[in-house]
C-alpha cells in the first residue's frame, strides 16, 4: 500500500501534523489524492493569526469534491469522524464545538446545556474584559459564535421537548439578550432581609398526581417599599410521615436558608393537630410563644362551622362510617341526614351513568319546549366538603321540575334485584322547602369564603380582603346570622335545620375562645382606620351583647401595644448611645453658660418618646374621623401616610396588616404545580419541580423581572 502524503501543513502558520496512512480516507485504495488545498475554517478577526486552523482540505478530482480533515481527530486516530464535506464550514465548525469544545478565536470551554447557562457563563467570565453591559448591569461576552449557538439552541429545544411557543417567547428572548447571574439568588437579600415587618409563614401539605408529597412554605411581609408581599419560599418533597416533627424539619431548612429566624412573626395554618406539634417543634430552634403565634385560617373556621350545620355535632363519626361502608350502606348513611342526604343519593345515582344524565337532559328540554337553549348537569357534592354541598343544593333547586319529573317516571329495573330502590331517596315538598332554607342560610357563608380567599396584596387594596383583620369581622357577621336564625326557629318543631343552626352556633363560639389566645385578631381590627375601638363597642357591647369581650379586647390590644413601645424604646436608646458617644468630645468643650437650662439629647429623646408612646394608641382611637376614613380599602397605604404621626403604631400595623386571613395562597401554589406534574411529566425530580415553581411564583408576583 502506497502512503499518499506524509504531512498536512497549516497555511501561514508554519505548523504541520503527520498523517497516518491507516486512516482509511487517505488510503490509495479509496481514491488518489491529487493535491492538498488550504482553507481556513473561520474568517479571521481584525487581528491576524487569531483564527484556528484545525482542518486541512483534501481534494479528490475523480469525485469533483473536497473534504476537510480534522487534525485533532486524526492525531487521536479517531478516523471515523475526521473528514467532512468542504462545501461549507457549518458541519466542521459544529464538529469542533461538540467534540473538542473549540469555538471561534481559539476559545476552549466545557459544553453548556442550555442557552441560559451560555448567557450566564458569558456574563460571569473573568478571563478577559467584558465591555458590554445590560440595563441591569450584567456583562456580556464581546464575541459570539452564531452558528454554534443556533445549533445548541435547536438541540436544547428538541432534546428537552420545549414547545415552539416557549422557545420563541419574549421572556426567553430577554434572557438570551441580557443574561447574567441567577436572579433567584437575589430574592432573599433583596426582599425578605429588607422586610419592614415581621415575616409571617403559612404552610400546607399536598399530594401530587405521581404520589409524591410536597410541603408548600410561603412568607408574608411588607417590603422596604411598604408593599405587602406573599412569596413562595420553598416547595420541598416531604419524605416520611406527615407528623408535626417531620414537617418542622423541612420548614426549619427554609427558615435558615433565607435567614429569617430573627424576623419570624405569626403562622397562619389550618386546624390540623399536626400543625400545633410542628410549631412546638420549631420553638426548640426559634424561641416563641406558640399559643400567641399560632393563627387559624378563617376559611377552615367557616368550613368546620358549616359542616356542623349540615351534619350535626359529630362530623368525624359520620365520616368514619362512610369510609368503611359499602356502596349500598353509604346510601343508607346519607339517607339519615334528611333532605340533603337524600339529594346526595339522588344526584349520585343520576350522575353515575351517561344514560341517566341523558334522560335528565331530555326532561329539561321537554319542560322548556321551544325555549330550550341549553341544559344543566346535576351536581354531586364532594362528600363532606360543604361548599360543594351548597353547589349541589343550588343546582338541584334550579332543576327541581326536571328532577320531580324524573322521579315520577323512574322504574326499578325488573332484572336487577339488587338495584337501589330510588324511591327511598325521592324528594317531597317538605324536602324541597328544607333545601331552600339550607340554601338561604348558607349563602352568606359561601360568599364570605370566596371573599376571604382573595389576595390582600392586590394593587390599590393592600391589606384588604383576605387579610387577618377580617377574621373577627367575618365571625361577627356569622354570629349575627346565627342569632337571627335561632330566634326565628325558637318555637319550631325539631328539624335538621333547627338542630344544624344550634350545632353551628356552638362551634362558632368555640372558635371565638381560640381566637382569644392571641391578640392579633383583635389588634388588627382595632388598628384598621375604618373600624378601631368603635367597631367593638357597637358590635360586641350592643349588637352581640358581649360587654366582657369588649373590655378584654382593650386589655389585649393595650398589652400588645406596650410590647411595641418597649421594643421602640430599646432601639431608640441604642441609637442615642451611639450618637452620644460620638458627641462626647464636642459637648465637653461647650461653654457652661451656653449649656445651662438645656436638655441633653438622651434626656430629651427619652422624655418625648415616653409622652408620645403612652398616648399614641389613645390618640389614634380618638382622632377626628374624616369622610375618607369611613371606607379605607388600603389600610397599609393609610398607615404609610400617617407613620410620622404614629411611629410605634405604624410598626405594629405593618406586622398586623401583612398577615393573611387564610392559607389560600398555598392552594394557589398547588393548583399551579398540578399543571407541571402531569401524566406525561410524572417523573420530574422534586428538586426540579421546586425550582420551577419558585421561579414561576416570583415572576408572577413581580419579585424578579
Amino acid at each position: 500500500m502506497r502512503r499518499i502524503v506524509d504531512s498536512l501543513t497549516f497555511e501561514g502558520s508554519g505548523r504541520s501534523f503527520a498523517t497516518n496512512h491507516r486512516n482509511k480516507w487517505l488510503q490509495s485504495g479509496y481514491k488518489r489524492v491529487a493535491k492538498l488545498g488550504k482553507e481556513k475554517l473561520w474568517r479571521e478577526g481584525k487581528g491576524k493569526g487569531k483564527g484556528w486552523r484545525q482542518a486541512e482540505v483534501v481534494e479528490y478530482p475523480a469525485l469533483l469534491q473536497r473534504f476537510k480533515l480534522c487534525r485533532l481527530c486524526h492525531e487521536k486516530r479517531s478516523y471515523s469522524t475526521a473528514l467532512y464535506a468542504s462545501s461549507g464550514t457549518a458541519h466542521a465548525a459544529r464538529h469542533l464545538v461538540r467534540q473538542h469544545q473549540i469555538v471561534e478565536f481559539g476559545d476552549r470551554s466545557p459544553c453548556l446545556a442550555t442557552p441560559f447557562t451560555i448567557a450566564a457563563k458569558s456574563a460571569s467570565s473573568s478571563v478577559r474584559p467584558l465591555p458590554r453591559q445590560t440595563s441591569l448591569g450584567f456583562q456580556l461576552a464581546s464575541h459570539f459564535d452564531e452558528r454554534s449557538w443556533k445549533s445548541r439552541f435547536v438541540d436544547w429545544v428538541i432534546l428537552e421537548d420545549v414547545t415552539f411557543r416557549q422557545a420563541s417567547s419574549e421572556r426567553l428572548r430577554w434572557l438570551i439578550t441580557n443574561g447574567g447571574e441567577v436572579a433567584s439568588q437575589l430574592l432573599p437579600e433583596h426582599h425578605t432581609t429588607d422586610a419592614k415587618s415581621c415575616v409571617h409563614l403559612s404552610f400546607d401539605l399536598w399530594t401530587a398526581s405521581n404520589g409524591f408529597h410536597y410541603i408548600g412554605v410561603l412568607g408574608h411581609f411588607v417590603d422596604s417599599q411598604g408593599k405587602k408581599r406573599d412569596v413562595l419560599l420553598g416547595l420541598p418533597r416531604l419524605v416520611g410521615p406527615h407528623s408535626g416533627e417531620n414537617m418542622a424539619s423541612y420548614i426549619k431548612e427554609v427558615i435558615e436558608k433565607y435567614e429569617i429566624g430573627s424576623k419570624l412573626g405569626y403562622f397562619m395554618l389550618d386546624n390540623a393537630e399536626s400543625n400545633d406539634t410542628c410549631l412546638e417543634t420549631l420553638a426548640r430552634w426559634f424561641p416563641m410563644d406558640t399559643s400567641r403565634r399560632r393563627l387559624r385560617c378563617v376559611g377552615h373556621i367557616i368550613n368546620l362551622v358549616v359542616r356542623a350545620v349540615i351534619f350535626g355535632s359529630n362530623v368525624s363519626k359520620f365520616e368514619a362510617e362512610l369510609r368503611g361502608a359499602t356502596d349500598e350502606f353509604s346510601f343508607e348513611i346519607w339517607a339519615r341526614k334528611g333532605a340533603i342526604g337524600r339529594l346526595h343519593n339522588l344526584s349520585t345515582y343520576i350522575r353515575r351513568t351517561d344514560q341517566r344524565r341523558q334522560v335528565l337532559r331530555r326532561l329539561q328540554t321537554e319542560l322548556a319546549g321551544d325555549d330550550a337553549i341549553f341544559t344543566l348537569e346535576i351536581v354531586v357534592d364532594g362528600k363532606t366538603r360543604w361548599n360543594s354541598i351548597y353547589d349541589m343544593i343550588n343546582r338541584a333547586l334550579e332543576l327541581r321540575s326536571a328532577i320531580e319529573l324524573y322521579q315520577s317516571r323512574w322504574q326499578k329495573p325488573k332484572h336487577d334485584p339488587v338495584h337501589r330502590d330510588l324511591t327511598k331517596d325521592f324528594l317531597n315538598a317538605a324536602d324541597w322547602a328544607e333545601l331552600e332554607r339550607f340554601r338561604d342560610f348558607l349563602k352568606p357563608f359561601y360568599i364570605l369564603t370566596k371573599t376571604m380567599e382573595g389576595n390582600a396584596n392586590n394593587p390599590e387594596a393592600e391589606g384588604g380582603h383576605g387579610a387577618v383583620w377580617e377574621t373577627l369581622k367575618t365571625m361577627d357577621y356569622l354570629f349575627v346570622k346565627f342569632k337571627q336564625a335561632a330566634e326565628e326557629t325558637q318555637f319550631e318543631e325539631p328539624s335538621h335545620v333547627k338542630s344544624g343552626i344550634d350545632c353551628g352556633w356552638t362551634k362558632l363560639e368555640d372558635y371565638y375562645l381560640k381566637t382569644d389566645r392571641t391578640p392579633v385578631y383583635r389588634a388588627a381590627l382595632a388598628l384598621h382606620p375604618s373600624y378601631g375601638y368603635d367597631y367593638f363597642e357597637r358590635h360586641w357591647k350592643i349588637v352581640m351583647d358581649k360587654p366582657l369581650w369588649y373590655s378584654d379586647m382593650q386589655s389585649a390590644v393595650g398589652s400588645m401595644f406596650d410590647e411595641y413601645v418597649r421594643q421602640a424604646d430599646v432601639e431608640t436608646q441604642a441609637q442615642v448611645d451611639i450618637f452620644d458617644d460620638e458627641a462626647d468630645e464636642i459637648e465637653a468643650d461647650i461653654n457652661d453658660y451656653s449649656s445651662f437650662g438645656k436638655w441633653s439629647i438622651r434626656s430629651l429623646n427619652t422624655q418625648r418618646k415616653k409622652v408620645k408612646a403612652t398616648s399614641e394608641l389613645d390618640l389614634f382611637q380618638t382622632r377626628p374621623i374624616y369622610p375618607q376614613d369611613l371606607d379605607v380599602a388600603n389600610p397599609l397605604e393609610w398607615w404609610n401616610q400617617h407613620q410620622l404621626e404614629y411611629p410605634v403604631l405604624y410598626r405594629m400595623a405593618l406586622d398586623l396588616f401583612s398577615i393573611p386571613g387564610m392559607s389560600a395562597e398555598c392552594e394557589r401554589v398547588f393548583s399551579q404545580t398540578k399543571k407541571m406534574i402531569t401524566d406525561e411529566r410524572n417523573q420530574l425530580a422534586p428538586e426540579v419541580v421546586e425550582a420551577d415553581q419558585l421561579q414561576k411564583h416570583w415572576l408572577m408576583r413581580g419579585l424578579v423581572a
